[in-house]
């Protein structure tokens, strides 16, 4: 059985906003795409702690990052 690792939202949006910025991942994609950058237990924590917060895999990541920072604007 995976034991579940436990993150809070807010680093699970810090380490998406940084896949984002690296190019790893899209902002249109759905938060599934994150699942490889993890492990099992890791996922399972994360996709636990998402749906705590009303969050869908199938929504945009940019739903998750959406407190970007702009320095150009």
């Amino acid at each position: 059985m995976i034991q579940a690792v436990r993150f809070t939202l807010a680093e699970i949006s810090n380490e998406a906003r940084h896949f984002v910025e690296r190019g790893r991942v899209a902002r249109h994609q759905p938060l599934v795409m994150l699942a490889p950058f993890y492990s099992a237990a890791e996922w399972s924590g994360i996709t636990q702690e998402l749906i705590c917060h009303d969050f869908c895999l199938h929504d945009p990541v940019c739903d998750l990052v959406a407190q970007e920072d702009w320095p150009n604007d």
